[in-house]
């Protein structure tokens, strides 16, 4: 894992590049969908090859994984307005993170229980959580550059500390 960690920081850093270029969606979207095609292939490594699991997490984790993280944050500061920006994004990251966080495990484990733990509805599972996340950056909408040109000055009522 270390390793992967290490590896991605050029991919990272390139794909971070790539959506100062074509802009953060078309990267983010193009990383979501490398992905979520990338799921059923990543699943049917079953073969109990140390190699192959290996070779498929970097790729996964590294290569697909990398325009995704290089832009969510860019990406989700650019739908809000200054105004509400870190609020806006505060809550709908840790939102996210509590509702849809920790049950993947718990819903993929219930899918192989109830499946004769068979992986296709566990990647089925995914590539819809994919799906989803495609769909929300496509619908979202870009706040207005003008909205962070006039940033407010004072604050009424507001006092320096002495």
């Amino acid at each position: 894992m270390f390793w992967r960690s290490f590896g991605i920081y050029p991919l990272v850093t390139s794909a971070g590049r790539l959506s100062d270029t074509f802009g953060r969606r078309r990267v983010y979207l193009t990383g979501a969908t490398l992905l979520a095609q990338f799921i059923g292939p990543y699943m049917m490594l079953g073969t109990g090859s140390p190699f192959m699991l290996v070779l498929a997490t970097v790729i996964g984790l590294g290569v697909l994984w990398s325009p995704i993280t290089a832009t969510i944050g860019t990406l989700c500061s650019e739908i809000f307005s200054t105004r509400v920006r870190y609020t806006g994004v505060s809550l709908g990251y840790q939102l996210g993170a509590a509702l849809a966080g920790g049950t993947p495990p718990l819903i993929a484990t219930w899918l192989l229980s109830r499946f004769d733990e068979s992986w296709v509805p566990v990647a089925g599972y995914l590539v819809f959580t994919a799906l989803v996340s495609i769909v929300a950056v496509s619908l979202a909408r870009r706040a207005s550059n003008a909205e962070g040109r006039h940033l407010p000055t004072s604050v009424d009522g507001a006092r320096a500390g002495a």
